[in-house]
């Protein structure tokens, strides 16, 4: 038995793999015939999945993280220690998924609270492009929870087996819709951050408090901001946003 449920656990990975490939080509496609088949064939595979899971593997399963931190994220692979009960409460999302729950509930502790008038303060036009994020991110949050809840109620079982096909095709149509969202939003934040760089070490026209060093309470969540410079503070937030989006790896349609 334990050897079928090794050969089990290589098959799901397998199946992992083969569902993380067609989620890139469905970020990549544009060809509405071509998504249509990457969607019925995704639908196909997580049905694989979910019942290799349900049926074979237990709640004990969990998908080797190890090439979520290391060189290519190091930010990720950084603070994955920090959300250690967050990263066990999802354990059984695929890795993409909770690389993004990560850098998300990061941003929120770190960046959310500098993206304010008293932390940085701008010109008139950059004021309202600040202030954006924080609607842009709440809604980003809501709909990354509301997938979360989906995909924890389809992995429950709590859903009538007959509309398995279509429910695990709107999963990953919402999964799919998910991490378009965050790559807008991603580069959004990466855009006006190096945006404010560029000023900083120019004419200092956008940014009016470049060299104000950052405070913060002991009851403020931030941890990695603290006894920074606001202008060290844009840096950080342009190497956040910079390895999240080649994190989330969705091609550049100048959306």
């Amino acid at each position: 038995m334990e050897d079928y449920k090794e050969d089990k656990g290589h098959s799901y990975r397998q199946i992992r793999q083969n569902i993380q490939k067609l989620q890139g080509k469905l970020r990549a496609s544009h060809d509405s015939l071509q998504r249509s088949k990457i969607v019925d064939e995704l639908s196909r595979l997580e049905q694989e999945r979910l019942h290799d899971t349900n049926l074979f593997l237990g709640d004990g399963f969990q998908e080797d993280l190890s090439d979520l931190s290391g060189d290519e994220y190091p930010i990720l692979g950084r603070i994955w220690d920090r959300y250690e009960e967050l990263v066990s409460k999802n354990r059984d999302q695929p890795s993409d998924v909770q690389g993004l729950i990560v850098y998300m509930h990061y941003f929120d502790e770190e960046f959310l609270g500098f993206l304010t008038p008293r932390k940085l303060k701008l010109d008139v036009k950059y004021s309202m492009v600040r202030d954006t994020f924080y609607n842009l991110f709440n809604q980003l949050d809501r709909n990354l929870s509301n997938y979360q809840q989906e995909s924890k109620r389809i992995g429950d079982g709590d859903y009538t087996k007959k509309y398995e096909e279509d429910i695990l095709r709107r999963l990953v149509e919402m999964r799919n819709s998910l991490f378009v969202e965050a790559d807008r939003f991603l580069r959004r934040l990466r855009q006006f951050a190096e945006d404010l760089i560029d000023d900083l070490e120019g004419k200092q026209i956008l940014c009016q408090n470049g060299d104000e060093f950052l405070s913060y309470n002991t009851i403020d969540r931030e941890i990695d901001l603290r006894g920074l410079s606001v202008k060290e503070a844009v840096e950080r937030l342009y190497e956040f946003a910079d390895e999240a989006v080649g994190f989330i790896d969705v091609p550049d349609f100048r959306r």
